[in-house]
């Protein structure tokens, strides 16, 4: 029996520590097949990767702001889901964040973030939203 294609996408972190382990944790259902750590290198591998159709999410850490945000999720770069940390979503009124959370943490929000869509993402759905986590 052959083994189950995974998701994939682009994650977008300034934190090494994080990039990594959401790499690590994400498999076998997803697969990250570039990184990226500021705006320029995410615009130029989104181009790349949304042209040749490589990946079906985004997933963006919260170092980045709600304007690196917005100047990344343009033109076809809209046209997949992109998750983004709970923290940024507007309205958010939970905790304040005192300074960055554990890799693990971030790992693991992301990984029950990614279980919930996977399935909706490998049926080619959630074009346009975006999914906090």
């Amino acid at each position: 029996m052959a083994a189950p294609v995974p998701v994939r996408g682009l994650l977008l972190g300034k934190n090494p520590a994080h990039l990594q382990a959401c790499i690590d944790t994400a498999a076998p259902d997803c697969e990250f097949v570039r990184k990226a750590s500021s705006v320029d290198d995410a615009k130029k591998a989104l181009s790349a990767l949304l042209n040749g159709k490589e990946i079906q999410f985004v997933a963006m850490g919260g170092g980045f702001t709600m304007a690196d945000f917005e100047e990344l999720h343009q033109g076809n770069a809209a046209s997949i889901p992109w998750y983004r940390p709970e923290t940024t979503k507007p309205g958010y009124d939970g905790p304040p964040m005192t300074g960055p959370p554990s890799p693990e943490t971030v790992a693991s929000k992301l990984r029950k973030g990614l279980d919930e869509h996977v399935e909706d993402m490998k049926a080619g759905k959630g074009a346009g939203e975006v999914w906090y986590f």
